[in-house]
């Protein structure tokens, strides 16, 4: 993104599920690349140690503790990689 200022603007991404194998490897691709990102896992199936950015300890069925995630701050895009085998 161009700001129109020679310099680029921050880009955040909350991945829903970023603990768990497909959640984590995206995490780690998008923070290679200079986006920062904000996993949010209920880490039922999930391994915090594959969490290098910031967690939140979460579970999507819980609707006050989401409308929290989204009112703390501004996501410029929602990866959703949780789920239950």
């Amino acid at each position: 993104m161009n700001t129109g200022h020679g310099s680029q603007m921050s880009r955040r991404v909350l991945i829903v599920g970023g603990a768990g194998y497909i959640g984590a490897h995206c995490a780690r691709e998008l923070e290679e690349n200079g986006i920062e990102v904000v996993v949010f896992d209920n880490l039922s199936t999930g391994h915090r140690d594959a969490v290098r950015s910031e967690l939140i300890v979460g579970d999507i069925r819980d609707r006050e503790e989401l409308q929290r995630t989204f009112a703390a701050r501004q996501y410029d895009a929602v990866m959703h990689f949780a789920a239950k085998a």
